[in-house]
């Protein structure tokens, strides 16, 4: 019954939205630089209200609309970003905002995150936690660890004037109502609270010995559940589990390919229990607490395509009907009611933008409450598909392949992900169906040094950076839409990481693309080592992870010759293709000097290239004038040297 009255409540929603302008043959570019519409989507406890960020042009506003009425309300949040929204009750509402700034004694911006109090009858807001007496520096005041008195409080880790990481219940409404439940240190890093909110973890790492400690409080005790020595954390805690007899910890599998698992540690006397989830290919992506109940109730996992799979056997059996319903389509639990009665659905595909629905397991229906790319919501995408190519030592690469909706071969992008130890992800991609939108077919490669793909799959690309392994499967990918006959003209591409891997192809094997853009770019690698170890500390783990990354092996120096020979801004004399560079002036993850040197080094040498500032640009384009002028300048860069 569930099915037939949700495939009828789809086929309205089709209908309905017809009021919206037909998508035309040539979609303006603004149209996927635009910053989501609905984002962060949560439901009031009673399941009448919804709360979302919405963004119109370079404006931002938290929204409260009413299921029945469609009545809204609006607060604008432009001067911040913003991330999600949760309920405290029918009338308080919660919101993850942020923003960058610099301090004089950090180097380079840093990112703050806090959480924004919302009374949802007046609009009027407060941010929770500010600067006080008692308080000491804290980058981020918006981590929940749990809640406590039937949620009437929230469980917020704090470090205090001491930067002890103290765990504090908080007044939701008022966060100077707040007070210590337990005590941290200085190598705390972070608190995880069972569902009552009476049981609670301090999990803790020495810089200088590499100790992880997880211990629990018991009668004004610290009881230690596991403690081990890591030079690069390998473990950690996600939640309780559902019979609060065990915590839940991810770490690395002990077989191959060594993809994270998620297994119990009783609580009784710290043993190793149950493995919960093992994929025994993949990672999972990440961990869904249950809102209401707190214990971990399920993974998200990228395979073929994203899956949700739940421990749950309630929430397991509703994600089974609703993906029987949208049949063919990604289909995402968000939020739900504490009754399970009325949930927040998210429904994607590879070729359209997604949709939110409210669905309402009583009435047996499904209604779209917000169109994330409105202007997108009737364009025939091109669809992105899950491909394999091979590399030219025989290993099979994973990649998404994104053809035009016109006849080849095309002008193509071998478009590179950051990281590296990152991923592209199935379904809509708003840069790579721009592109394909335009005519050019997209190559997402996931070379090896990817994450998502097991341990062992990502250290094949430790130490490779330059003209390694890593380097090499994007080579790679480039032969093969050669070979394959899909392109002859390709362009490389990508940000962070990607950029890297961009401007390399442009000085180890400048024969091999027609063109390079690189979007805030990591050119030097000696000095952005440097600026790590006066960011996080020269003995820090950030460090030792980078030093891995680039040599190969966990130490806390590498040699200063290793990092100038993958470093691009050393060798520009050998470029000889047209360059693209963007650099956000606020990067707060690659300093802006990264690209300016490169741009130097290009124009000293004699290269074709163009640098283009970003002011106010983060790392991520989170800003909608700043991902329209990228987005447009990459368009005409490749309309200019690729383009039919």
């Amino acid at each position: 019954m569930l099915k037939t009255m949700l495939g009828a409540a789809i086929a309205w929603a089709c209908v309905s939205a017809s009021s919206l302008a037909q998508a035309p043959d040539v979609i303006p570019v603004e149209h996927f630089a635009r910053l989501p519409a609905g984002q962060g989507l949560s439901l009031s406890p009673n399941g009448d209200r919804i709360a979302y960020i919405a963004h119109s042009g370079s404006d931002r506003y938290l929204v409260v609309q009413s299921l029945q009425t469609g009545e809204q309300d609006a607060l604008n949040i432009s001067n911040m970003r913003a991330f999600e929204t949760f309920w405290v009750d029918e009338n308080t509402l919660m919101a993850r905002v942020g923003r960058a700034a610099d301090l004089f004694y950090i180097s380079g911006d840093l990112d703050f995150q806090a959480l924004l109090t919302v009374n949802t009858d007046t609009m009027d807001a407060e941010q929770l936690i500010r600067e006080g007496r008692d308080t000491g520096f804290n980058q981020n005041t918006a981590q929940v660890a749990g809640w406590q008195n039937d949620r009437s409080r929230l469980l917020l880790p704090l470090r205090d004037g001491n930067q002890h990481k103290n765990l504090y219940a908080v007044d939701p409404e008022d966060g100077n109502r707040r007070s210590v439940v337990a005590r941290g240190a200085v190598n705390t890093r972070y608190w995880v609270s069972d569902a009552q909110g009476e049981r609670h973890v301090r999990v803790s790492y020495s810089q200088d010995t590499e100790r992880l400690r997880v211990a629990i409080e018991e009668n004004d005790q610290w009881r230690t559940l596991i403690e081990e020595r890591q030079g690069i954390i390998d473990l950690g805690v996600v939640g309780f589990s559902q019979d609060g007899e065990a915590v839940i910890i991810s770490r690395t599998a002990d077989e191959a390919p060594y993809a994270n698992i998620l297994q119990r540690v009783e609580l009784s006397d710290g043993a190793l229990g149950d493995i919960i989830f093992s994929d025994g290919r993949y990672d999972f992506d990440s961990v869904r607490i249950d809102p209401y109940r707190g214990y971990v109730a399920g993974v998200v996992i990228e395979r073929e395509r994203r899956e949700r799979i739940w421990f749950d056997a309630d929430l397991a059996q509703i994600q089974a009907s609703l993906e029987a319903s949208f049949a063919g389509k990604s289909v995402a639990l968000i939020d739900w009611t504490p009754d399970r009665t009325r949930f927040i659905v998210w429904v994607g595909s590879e070729d359209q933008a997604p949709v939110y629905y409210l669905v309402d397991l009583s009435a047996r229906s499904a209604d779209p409450v917000r169109v994330t790319y409105p202007e997108l919501f009737r364009a025939e995408l091109p669809r992105r598909q899950s491909i394999r190519y091979p590399a030219r030592d025989g290993a099979s690469i994973p990649a998404y392949l994104t053809l035009p909706n016109t006849d080849g071969p095309h002008p193509f992008v071998v478009l590179v992900h950051g990281g590296p130890a990152s991923r592209d992800y199935g379904g809509f991609d708003t840069l790579a169906h721009m592109l394909a939108s335009r005519g050019y077919g997209v190559l997402q490669p996931q070379f090896r040094g990817s994450g998502g793909y097991g341990v062992e799959w990502e250290a094949q690309g430790w130490g490779q950076w330059g003209a390694g392994v890593m380097q090499q499967d994007v080579t790679d990918a480039a032969a093969y839409l050669q070979h394959a006959g899909l392109s002859e003209q390709i362009c490389i591409a990508g940000g962070s990481y990607g950029g890297y891997a961009a401007l390399a192809a442009t000085v180890f094997t400048p024969d091999v693309f027609d063109c390079a853009i690189a979007l805030n770019p990591m050119t030097d690698a000696e000095d952005f080592q440097r600026y790590v170890g006066e960011r996080y500390g020269r003995d820090s783990e950030t460090v030792r992870y980078w030093n891995r990354s680039f040599s190969g092996e966990v130490q806390d120096r590498i040699s200063g010759d290793l990092l100038r020979s993958i470093s691009p801004v050393n060798y520009a004399d050998q470029a000889r293709i047209p360059v693209l560079l963007l650099h956000g002036e606020d990067d707060s993850v690659v300093p802006f000097r990264q690209s300016r040197a490169m741009h130097r080094a290009l124009q000293r040498a004699g290269a074709p290239v163009s640098f283009i500032p970003l002011e106010g640009g983060d790392h991520w384009l989170l800003e909608y004038e700043t991902r329209l002028e990228a987005y447009s300048a990459i368009g005409a860069f490749l309309d200019e040297q690729v383009g039919d």
